[in-house]
């Protein structure tokens, strides 16, 4: 069924920027149309790319980039030299990533892509870290999913290995009804990005206008605002022991992006 402006949810900016056109695709943001526009606002992205990349090189053995995407976290991984399995739902996402590998030979020998759903995926290999980066733990529809994916990140983690991922919370007032938006510009075209957190909402909205002649498309995703310590609770419920935590950004941002890392305080099998 094709999705209609009912069927999301819209700040009133950006609702607004699409509401005169007669003609108005509607997508997931995630969904096999809006990988271009995914790849074009965010593949050059390189918030949280270092720091993710010097924790993951303290640890050892292979490693396994969840929600991989395109491979804006997998192609810097791969300067480590190891092996890395790169995992995403979306294979219009993967289908990116397995081209920039083409273009690199010694990328390509290190690096295996995997169609996989990152709450129930099952591996032969174990992995000396694991990465859940660009705060894509958020993007999970509630507490119940993100248990299913740490326990598959427990039982797919070698014995001392550490799981390194980040969150997005929200400092400030939180009952402000925020719109942010970003213009961007890029060789495949120019994107409007609205970023909406409604009063109150445990989630914000994003959504991504681009337009061609009399068309607009308009992509949709929404992201849980989970707090660092509502996410480390998480953690050591599902067996996992917050070894370190650090900022990411501005600390007088809206947004808290944080980064941590994570070892299992019991073996992966124990309740």
């Amino acid at each position: 069924m094709t999705a209609t402006l009912e069927d999301v949810q819209l700040g009133p900016r950006a609702r607004a920027s699409v509401a005169s056109f007669s003609h108005l695709v509607v997508d997931d943001l995630y969904g096999p149309d809006g990988a271009d526009a995914y790849e074009a606002i965010a593949g050059r992205d390189a918030t949280e790319v270092r720091e993710i990349v010097a924790h993951t090189s303290r640890t050892t053995g292979a490693i396994l980039d969840l929600a991989a995407g395109s491979g804006r976290l997998t192609l810097p991984l791969l300067t480590l030299r190891r092996p890395v399995v790169a995992l995403d739902l979306s294979p219009a996402m993967l289908d990116i990533l397995d081209k920039k590998l083409a273009r690199r030979d010694s990328a390509r020998r290190l690096c295996r892509t995997v169609h996989a759903d990152m709450t129930r995926f099952s591996l032969e290999e174990r992995f000396g870290c694991i990465v859940v980066g660009t705060t894509s733990i958020s993007l999970l529809p509630d507490a119940a999913a993100r248990a299913r994916l740490l326990d598959c990140v427990r039982t797919h983690l070698a014995p001392g290995g550490t799981l390194v991922l980040t969150t997005v919370g929200v400092s400030g007032d939180r009952r402000s009804d925020e719109e942010q938006v970003t213009e961007v510009a890029t060789d495949a075209g120019a994107y409007s990005v609205f970023e909406w957190l409604p009063a109150g909402s445990d989630r914000r909205f994003i959504s991504v206008v681009t337009v061609t002649g009399t068309t607009a498309r308009l992509f949709t995703s929404s992201i849980a605002v989970l707090d660092p310590e509502d996410l480390r609770a998480e953690l050591e419920r599902a067996g996992f022991e917050v070894r370190e935590t650090a900022p990411l950004g501005p600390p007088d941002g809206r947004y808290r992006d944080t980064l941590m890392v994570a070892t299992l305080s019991r073996p992966a099998g124990s309740s």
